[in-house]
């Protein structure tokens, strides 16, 4: 009965892994119950999922859905897991995360798995510290229209060129004409 139970807790865990692309690890050792609500909601507003979860299921959990080059210390203290699919934010839920860390010193982050690597330390800083999701998109755009905008504008200029030099000769010929 009991090894059952923890299969399925393993279970669960392993299938909300293939939903969630992305994970932090934390330690939340010393919150209280209204610090892990209040967390819990700021990150749901960045789509993600805040976890408490059992170090050696989580751990099974990792093993069996492939990862397994993960750094065993992440795994001595209470962890704490947040979740992050493909539409979450993973800059607005390190921001959330690090401010929440800055204002209490008991939330924190050991490791992240973020699109199939693992960052650390000054890595996640620099991962917060990135504009959303919508601004990079829109400056990938803008930097892929660019050329195309300054190409645009120079042919255009030229064809402006070109028809100022045809009306002048135009012009010229109708002067002459009107002389003879």
């Amino acid at each position: 009965m009991i090894k059952e139970y923890k299969k399925e807790k393993v279970k669960k865990l392993r299938d909300s892994l293939g939903q969630h692309k992305n994970m932090v690890f934390a330690n939340y050792q010393g919150m209280t119950v209204g610090e892990v609500q209040n967390l819990k909601k700021q990150l749901r507003e960045a789509k993600a999922e805040y976890r408490v979860v059992k170090n050696t299921f989580f751990k099974i959990a990792l093993k069996e859905h492939g990862f397994r080059d993960f750094d065993d210390k992440i795994f001595h203290d209470p962890l704490a897991v947040v979740l992050l699919s493909e539409q979450s934010d993973v800059s607005k839920a390190l921001k959330v995360m690090l401010a929440f860390n800055k204002a209490t010193s008991k939330l924190t982050i050991k490791s992240s798995l973020i699109d199939d690597r693992v960052y650390e330390g000054k890595d996640l800083v620099a991962l917060s510290e990135l504009p959303p999701r919508e601004v990079l998109i829109s400056r990938v755009i803008g930097a892929m229209k660019a050329p195309l905008s300054r190409l645009h504008g120079v042919l255009n200029g030229q064809m402006t060129k070109l028809v100022l030099v045809l009306k002048q000769i135009a012009e010229a010929k109708a002067g002459s004409e009107k002389k003879e």
